[in-house]
């Protein structure tokens, strides 16, 4: 089951978001700060990590940017209340792997967890055949009976 944090100041639209997840499946937590965030990923696993921009300590771009840092297999999606092309640009850089502008629809942030859960898989299953390759046994001749061989 896919796990996500939501991380908004507005803990009453974090706890909403939540719940909404839960309804359809997802395994997920609210918490109202990058500060509380940061304190619940390292006790819990989370593939999936969706931020405001704005929060208290610090904003949800350097929360994601941390995250790159810290534990590069969770995915960050930023929320933002502006639709602003250069918040989004620097979202993106900052390591976000989606952004979506408020006034946010349980729909549409699906939408952006399940594109977000195809990459995670996609990802894991480079890692498995990368490590498979590493690990072989090279073939050292090619075992036959065929007079082609």
């Amino acid at each position: 089951m896919t796990s996500i944090l939501v991380v908004d100041q507005d803990l009453e639209f974090a706890e909403l978001i939540r719940d909404g997840l839960r309804e359809r499946r997802y395994h997920a937590a609210a918490v109202d700060s990058a500060r509380e965030a940061i304190a619940y990923l390292e006790r819990n696993p989370v593939d999936i990590v969706v931020a405001h921009v704005h929060l208290r300590e610090i904003s949800g771009l350097e929360l994601v940017a941390s995250l790159r840092d810290r534990q590069s297999e969770v995915l960050g999606i930023v929320v933002t209340s502006q639709n602003s092309l250069a918040t989004a640009v620097e979202a993106i850089r900052a390591g976000a792997y989606d952004f979506i502008s408020k006034p946010v629809t349980l729909d549409v942030l699906e939408i952006a967890i399940e594109r977000a859960v195809a990459y995670l898989k996609i990802r894991r299953e480079v890692q498995q055949l990368r490590l498979a390759v590493a690990t072989a046994q090279p073939v050292e001749a090619i075992l036959g009976d065929s007079p082609a061989i």
